[in-house]
């Protein structure tokens, strides 16, 4: 699963899922991560905290094998906005999770492939 905040889930939703899907056969699916730390009027993927995203895949961990976060919720030191590392992130989850990368194309590959 693709975790995204939401101002970017209706373009995924619209554009990128039908696509990935119908013409590649691959499955993805896309969840759309409220963000209660700073609230519902804060909508990008760069200001999510581990906390919530770790919320919202918890919550649907048992119908997904890999959760791919954004690339830009984390900083050089691989830590959320909240200091939750990464390693803390998938350890709590218990799934695979990968880290996206900025261009779309690499990250399914390297998800998928």
């Amino acid at each position: 699963m693709l975790l995204t905040g939401r101002a970017a889930y209706p373009f995924f939703s619209r554009e990128i899922l039908p696509y990935v899907r119908d013409r590649l056969g691959l499955g993805l699916d896309i969840g759309a991560v409220d963000n209660k730390f700073w609230g519902d009027m804060v909508t990008v993927s760069g200001l999510l905290t581990g906390k919530d995203l770790l919320g919202y895949a918890s919550g649907v961990a048992d119908s997904c094998e890999t959760f791919v976060l954004p690339p830009n919720c984390l900083n050089d030191d691989r830590l959320f906005l909240d200091d939750m590392s990464l390693d803390r992130f998938r350890s709590e989850l218990g799934r695979e999770v990968v880290v996206g990368r900025y261009n779309l194309a690499d990250t399914l590959r390297e998800v998928f492939v």
